[in-house]
Order: structure tokens, then sequence, then C-alpha cells
């Protein structure tokens, strides 16, 4: 009897592993799935708060996003991404943020964003949580972000109208904040 016992326990043992074994093969095969590895993203699960810099437009006082143009931020409030809560977000409900203010401000947009042409605010954000990171251009995508400050003296370059990017050395003398036509009334800076 207590051959048999010890022969069950050791098959169960052994189902039991192969079992873990496919669950976690499974879940790096979703994983796998979800990122796309051929441009260059990887997975990075971050535990303490982390800092980024992110730029945003300025829209009838409001932070908005310059891609989509509805997404909002206020300072001290949870912006989470529309899908993926509590797992790995797909890339595209992340919200794309850099490590420094610099890279933030030289950041370049897609043609097609909905606010390219509204005033540009620099904020400062921390994250948390499943993010990936994309060591060839510097971006990260942060399943959720939380603005801590808005950095006023760090405002990048206002597009023109005819849509072009946000140029590299938006840190010059061509700075938003020094520049004197800006419509303070369709465009109204964030305080």
């Amino acid at each position: 009897m207590d051959l048999q016992w010890k022969e069950a326990y050791t098959c169960y043992m052994r189902q039991k592993e192969k079992a873990q074994q496919a669950t976690l093969l499974s879940r790096r095969r979703l994983l796998e799935l979800q990122i796309p590895k051929k441009d260059g993203w990887h997975p990075i699960d971050i535990h303490e708060p982390a800092t980024f810099y992110k730029v945003v437009a300025s829209v009838r006082g409001e932070m908005v996003s310059v891609y989509d143009g509805t997404t909002r931020y206020t300072v001290g409030r949870w912006t989470l991404g529309k899908y993926g809560a509590h797992g790995w977000p797909p890339l595209s409900s992340c919200f794309f943020a850099y490590q420094t203010a610099a890279k933030a401000m030289s950041s370049q947009f897609p043609k097609d964003s909905k606010c390219k042409t509204a005033p540009k605010v620099l904020i400062q954000v921390t994250a948390t949580g499943k993010t990936y990171f994309n060591p060839k251009t510097g971006v990260w995508a942060l399943s959720g972000v939380r603005p801590v400050r808005i950095l006023p003296n760090n405002v990048p370059a206002d597009n023109s109208a005819n849509g072009t990017d946000i140029p590299t050395g938006a840190c010059g003398p061509g700075r938003a904040d020094s520049v004197t036509h800006q419509d303070s009334k369709t465009h109204p800076w964030v305080p």
C-alpha cells in the first residue's frame, strides 16, 4: 500500500510540474505575441515609482494627448491605459514618455496627430507597473502615468501650421515661451 501511494504521489508531482511548465510557456507565448520584437521593444516591470517626461498639448486650458487629442492629464491624478489592466497592455494603449526632459522635448509626433499644431507643455510624470522600453529610440511605453508637475521653463517649440515635426533643437532660443505670436484666446497655456 505504501509503495502505491509513493508511485501515485510521484506521478502526481510529475504531472503538476508539466502543467506548471505548460502554463509558463503559454504566458511567455502570450507576452511575445503582445510585444513587437521586430521593433526592438523589451518588457520591463517597474516596481518602484520612476520619473519620466512627456510632452502634452494645451487645449482650452487642459493638458491632452498630442496624438489622440482626447486623453486628459491632470497633475496628481493617474491616467491609465484603456486596455490591459493588471497585465501586459498592448502598445496601442500605452503612454509614451522619456527618461530625460531633453529627449522628450525633441520627440517626433506622427503626422496624423490630432493636436500637433496646438501649444505644447512638458510635464514630469511617475509610472510603475508593466512597461516596455525601446533602447533604439529611448522611448518608454507606460501602462499608466501620474503627472506630478508642469515644467513651464521647458516648453517645446510650437509647431507651424503646416504640421512639421518638432525640431530636435527645441531647447534653443526658438522656445515657445520666448515667442510672442501665440494667440492666448484660442491656445491658452496651462498655468
